[in-house]
C-alpha cells in the first residue's frame, strides 16, 4: 500500500516539475489581460479621435472679429490684437481659433496695454469673435521721447497717438503731411498739445501727469482760445514744473503759472497784445508767472 502511495506522488511530483499542473486561477488571470489591453487600446483611440474632433471641427472655429463701439481711434488696435491671438496656440498645440481654447483673459490683456478703457466686453458668439469697447476720454497730447500720446483727465496715459492723429498733429506744426495721404482724412487739432522737456518713459495705464496739472493746462487752453490767442503747443520741463510755456502762433513763447489764476493771466497777455505791439516782428517772450508784475522782450 505505502509502495502505491509512493507511485503516485513521485508521478505527481514528475507531473509538477515538468508544469503540468496549472494554477486555475492563473489561467484566468491569463486570459482576462489581453481584453484588458484591447480596452485600454480602443479607450485611447477614442480619447485620440475626440481630441482630434473637438480641435479640427469646423464647428468650434473662430472665422471672423467684430469690433465696435464708442471709439474713434482705438478700433484698428484692437482688431489687430484679436487677430494676432487667433493666430497664436496655447501649449504650443491648442489653436485660439478654436473656441475651446481662446483665451479671453490673455487678449483683455494685450488690448488693455494698446490703449485704455471705460467699458470692454469681449465674447465668442457662433464663429464670431466680438468686441465690444468704450474708448476713455482723451484730455491732451502728451509728446515724451519722440512718441506722442493721450492722456486722460486724470493724467493717465490712455493710448499712443494713432497714424492719423500723428498727421494732424505734424500738419498742424506746418510739418506737412505724408505723401499719399488724404488732406481731407486729416482730423482738426482741437485739444491742447504738451511736449515734455525731460523725455520721461511713458507707458499705457500710468501716470504721465496730476490730474491737478492737467485740469489747470485745460483751463489754460480754454481762457487763451476764448482770447483770440492761437496757442501751437504747451512745454513742461517735467511733469512737476510749476510752471508752464505755450508756444503762440504769433511766433513767441508766454510762461505761465500753475499757482496763479489761468484766465487772469491770459487777460494780462491780452493787455500786452492791444498794446500796440507787433507780436510777429518785436515779441520773444512774454513772462505772466509774477502776478502783476509782467515781464516781456
Amino acid at each position: 500500500m505505502s509502495e502505491r502511495r509512493d507511485f503516485f506522488r513521485i508521478h505527481e511530483l514528475k507531473q509538477y516539475k515538468q508544469k503540468r499542473f496549472l494554477n486555475p486561477h492563473k489561467i484566468r488571470d491569463s486570459k482576462d489581460r489581453v481584453p484588458k489591453k484591447l480596452y485600454f487600446l480602443v479607450l485611447a483611440l477614442l480619447a485620440f479621435a475626440a481630441f482630434g474632433f473637438f480641435l479640427f471641427a469646423p464647428m468650434f472655429r473662430i472665422t471672423s472679429v467684430s469690433v465696435g463701439g464708442d471709439m474713434l481711434f482705438s478700433r484698428t488696435a484692437i482688431e489687430n490684437e484679436a487677430f494676432a491671438q487667433l493666430s497664436k496656440k496655447r501649449l504650443l498645440v491648442l489653436p485660439q481659433s478654436n473656441k475651446l481654447f481662446f483665451s479671453n483673459k490673455q487678449l483683455r490683456k494685450e488690448i488693455e496695454s494698446v490703449a485704455s478703457f471705460d467699458d470692454l466686453q469681449i465674447e465668442v458668439i457662433g464663429h464670431e469673435l466680438n468686441i465690444q469697447a468704450e474708448e476713455r476720454a482723451s484730455e491732451l497730447a502728451w509728446i515724451t521721447a519722440d512718441r506722442m500720446f493721450f492722456t486722460d483727465e486724470n493724467g493717465i496715459v490712455i493710448r499712443q497717438a494713432s497714424a492719423i492723429e500723428e498727421q494732424a498733429i505734424r500738419a498742424h506744426f506746418g510739418e506737412g503731411i505724408v505723401d499719399g495721404a488724404d488732406p481731407a482724412a486729416i482730423p482738426s487739432v482741437f485739444y491742447p498739445i504738451v511736449f515734455d522737456a525731460s523725455r520721461s518713459d511713458a507707458k499705457i495705464g500710468t501716470e504721465a501727469l496730476s490730474e491737478q496739472i492737467v485740469q489747470k493746462i485745460t483751463d489754460l487752453f480754454s481762457a487763451l482760445n476764448e482770447n483770440s490767442i492761437p496757442v501751437k503747443s504747451f512745454e513742461l520741463l517735467t511733469p512737476q514744473t510749476p510752471w508752464i510755456a505755450a508756444n503762440l502762433s504769433g511766433g513767441f513763447d508766454s510762461f505761465f503759472s500753475f499757482e496763479e489764476d489761468a484766465k487772469a493771466q491770459v487777460m494780462r497777455l491780452r493787455v500786452i497784445l492791444d498794446n500796440n505791439i507787433d507780436e510777429s516782428k518785436d515779441l520773444q517772450y512774454v513772462d505772466l508767472r509774477f502776478g502783476e508784475m509782467v515781464y516781456y522782450k
